[in-house]
């Protein structure tokens, strides 16, 4: 009997503290500055009314994590990433040999695996080509989550610096345009301080700076996302997906018989 007393209590505080996490206020910080380096992450997430804390922080090679609970640190952390790390090690020269040895073979081995899989991916894109009444049903509907998410958001004013090209102005119109039309609805609802998103037209870029403080609770994005999900064509996502797997398993076949995969 007090096992089922204790069982009881301890399910009921697990149900009371989940509870408290979803209507809880989250307060996120971020700042970025990715594709001009050195790479800068700051990243700070309170929640519980301020009770945890966390912070990261990751500049360049260097990424620093402090965990804060009831305002006293309980966790710390430090990793020094890439070519710090190898230039520290400095491997001698016959292992160094070894390994751009193993290295050209894994390269070998993932070029091979890339030519045995590309008909079997080429088939599926050929069947989700057929269902693209579909395919524009699911992004008809993107805007509006979008648009829901940012309006159970709170923020202050946010800054936002984006250039990219893709080498082609052509395709790098086709993106600037879909990136509007997909995410114009959500960013109208967010108030910024700066907004830049230029398309650079000759060259393939991508770089991104800003800062962002948004303040929401849990359960209002879980409940715009629940209406997302059981608001879509799921039995028709269903069949184009099996349909596509039935086709990639006839190429498969075929292709074991006609000798193209080994």
């Amino acid at each position: 009997m007090v096992l089922v007393r204790l069982s009881l209590l301890l399910l009921a505080a697990g149900a009371a503290l989940m509870c408290a996490a979803l209507v809880a206020p989250v307060r996120l910080k971020l700042r970025w500055s990715v594709g001009t380096p050195p790479r800068r992450l700051a990243l700070a997430l309170t929640v519980l009314w301020g009770l945890a804390h966390l912070r990261s922080v990751r500049h360049g090679c260097r990424k620093r994590v402090h965990l804060l609970l009831g305002g006293r640190r309980v966790g710390r952390r430090r990793r020094l990433r890439g070519e710090t790390i190898a230039a520290r090690r400095e491997p001698a020269p016959e292992a160094e040999a070894e390994h751009r040895d193993r290295i050209r073979g894994k390269r070998k081995d993932r070029v091979k695996e890339k030519r045995r899989t590309r008909r079997p991916k080429a088939e599926k894109a050929m069947a989700w080509w057929h269902e693209r009444d579909l395919v524009l049903r699911w992004l008809r509907r993107l805007p509006r989550l979008l648009n829901r998410l940012a309006r159970t958001v709170r923020c202050e004013p946010a800054t936002l610096r984006l250039r990219f090209g893709l080498g082609d102005p052509a395709e790098t119109g086709i993106i600037y345009g879909a990136f509007w039309a997909l995410l114009g609805p959500a960013l109208s609802c967010i108030p910024f301080r700066e907004l830049s998103v230029e398309g650079d037209w000759l060259g393939a870029t991508l770089a991104s700076s800003g800062r962002l403080h948004v303040w929401a609770r849990p359960a209002a994005p879980l409940l715009a996302i629940a209406r997302f999900a059981l608001g879509g064509p799921w039995l028709r996502t269903l069949r184009a997906v099996r349909a596509a797997k039935k086709a990639n398993r006839q190429h498969r076949g075929k292709g074991r018989e006609a000798g193209d995969i080994e």
